[in-house]
């Protein structure tokens, strides 16, 4: 899903106290980015995490944003008899030059261009749906 220009695991380094006000500004900047896509519904919005439920193709999902530099969404569904798990994350990593970027759960930079990220957040919902459906046939 990225761009393929994963940070070396030799480059990245430990986040710490220090680093909290710039993931909650990524974070910040990244819930407004993808809120702008969609209409949603307020879960939590006054303290992270942050949780907002959004609907796409009569489908409901849960967007969650973690102040300490993470986003997941996941399904909301009646298919799962505990929390749904993750169809999409992404998490703030830092390098040794002290530069934030936001990467997938496979560790490959995330950019945070408004129509890649629309689209990948879309794909996840269409994957799902097409998943559920295969799983009601089977």
């Amino acid at each position: 899903m990225g761009d393929g220009r994963a940070m070396e695991q030799s480059q990245r380094t430990e986040l710490d106290i220090n680093d909290l006000p710039k993931l909650l500004e990524m974070t910040i900047e990244l819930k407004e980015k993808v809120l702008s896509f969609f209409n949603y519904q307020v879960i939590e919005g006054n303290q992270s995490p942050y949780r907002y439920k959004i609907s796409y193709n009569e489908e409901e999902f849960e967007f969650i944003f973690s102040s300490l530099g993470s986003f997941t969404v996941r399904p909301i569904s009646k298919i799962f008899q505990k929390k749904a798990p993750p169809i999409f994350y992404l998490s703030i990593k830092k390098n040794s030059s002290s530069l934030f970027q936001w990467e997938e759960i496979d560790g490959k930079p995330f950019q945070l261009e408004e129509l890649y990220l629309k689209k990948i957040l879309v794909e996840a919902f269409e994957n799902f749906q097409k998943s559920k459906q295969n799983e009601l046939k089977n």
